[in-house]
């Protein structure tokens, strides 16, 4: 007895897909760090490409299994691992990406916007961090006006999120010279939905003042070794979100706002 088997030319198609199913890698490349207390022998682009081989292998040997390229993915970064270079999933690992940054160099890479045609300085931090986690971003921003008889300086703290589902964040606390509460603003949201799933950003801020900038430059001299200052974003849906950001980089913006003198008005006033 004898089977014949009928491939649709649809069906080839679809089975062709599968077998060629790969991984983000180099999205998965841009975010990884050394593994923590391990020192780094191999480059990690030499690392990446020879990984990014063994799981392109691994993947032609399977027809079904590697839906958005998990499975491949998870041999790209066991390979990884196994070179010295992870993830920054774990507090460990996070913290020695984000925690080795100085005052002075959070200052060279705080964006400053100074326009002719504008009545404010912007500032941003977010190029000190470029790439977005699978969790999500922090940074920091600040509006300083340009008036020679008045300076308003605000700050805030800005909040990109990645959740299964719509948190609506409305506010947050923290720790200052006391545990503090505001209310914040979801500026923006974006949702980006596969067949299998729905990933949902939303763009939260809320405001710190000087006073608060200046308890925390007083805290972490007398506390250098604690590397972050946490906060937990409350929303809507009663999940919590916890965060945090380096203490460097909070005092490295904070210097380089309150330093910084426009270029357009050599009498303005030093706040």
């Amino acid at each position: 007895m004898s089977i014949k088997i009928n491939i649709t030319a649809s069906m080839a198609i679809f089975l062709a897909g599968c077998q060629a199913t790969v991984g983000n890698y180099d999205y998965l490349e841009r975010n990884l760090i050394p593994k923590a207390g391990q020192n780094v022998d191999m480059d990690r682009q030499v690392a990446a490409a020879e990984c990014k081989a063994k799981a392109r292998k691994y993947g032609k040997s399977i027809i079904f299994g590697n839906i958005g390229g998990s499975a491949t993915n998870t041999v790209f970064l066991n390979c990884l691992e196994d070179r010295g270079w992870v993830l920054p999933n774990s507090t460990q690992d996070g913290e020695y990406r984000l925690g080795n940054w100085t005052r002075e160099e959070i200052g060279r890479c705080t964006k400053i916007v100074d326009d002719h045609l504008s009545v404010v300085v912007e500032f941003d931090s977010s190029n000190c961090d470029p790439d977005e986690g699978l969790e999500g971003k922090v940074f920091l921003r600040a509006h300083k006006g340009k008036k020679d008889s008045e300076v308003l300086i605000s700050y805030q703290v800005y909040t990109i999120t990645k959740s299964d589902k719509w948190l609506f964040p409305v506010g947050a606390n923290f720790y200052s010279d006391e545990i503090q509460y505001v209310s914040g603003d979801r500026i923006g949201s974006d949702v980006d939905c596969s067949v299998y799933s729905c990933s949902h950003t939303e763009h939260f801020v809320f405001n710190l003042t000087r006073e608060n900038f200046k308890a925390l430059d007083q805290y972490h001299t007398k506390n250098p070794q604690v590397k972050f200052w946490e906060y937990r974003i409350n929303t809507q849906s009663g999940v919590k979100v916890d965060r945090k950001i380096r203490y460097s980089e909070l005092l490295g913006f904070f210097d380089v706002v309150e330093g910084y003198q426009s270029s357009e008005d050599n009498n303005i006033k030093k706040p």
